[in-house]
């Protein structure tokens, strides 16, 4: 069986949801400002296919998000957690980056 393209959509993109922070109120002076959380969803491509007992599969946009799983469904449960696992690695190391730079300011 060839690889199937699916769409993991927004529910990847956390219960906790992708956040960046904004300045609300751009006319408003310095101390009144305070930062606004949105939420960003992002739709992700699952690679996936059948190998004898087993189901393999990566999200295409994510290195190192991969799983292998007995049922194509259990395959995909594998794969959200990935996902969701290194995008808040991701989202850790780059809040990291951007204290750093905040000290170095």
């Amino acid at each position: 069986m060839g690889a199937q393209l699916l769409a993991l959509q927004s529910q990847i993109a956390y219960n906790a949801s992708h956040r960046c922070t904004l300045l609300d109120n751009l006319d408003a002076s310095a101390s009144e400002k305070k930062p606004l959380f949105v939420i960003m969803k992002a739709e992700l491509t699952a690679i996936i296919k059948q190998n004898g007992d087993w189901w393999l599969g990566w999200v295409e946009e994510i290195p190192g998000a991969n799983a292998q799983e007995k049922t194509k469904e259990e395959l995909m449960i594998s794969l959200r957690e990935a996902a969701k696992d290194i995008l808040e690695l991701y989202r850790q190391a780059a809040r990291q980056v951007a204290l750093n730079l905040k000290k170095c300011l």
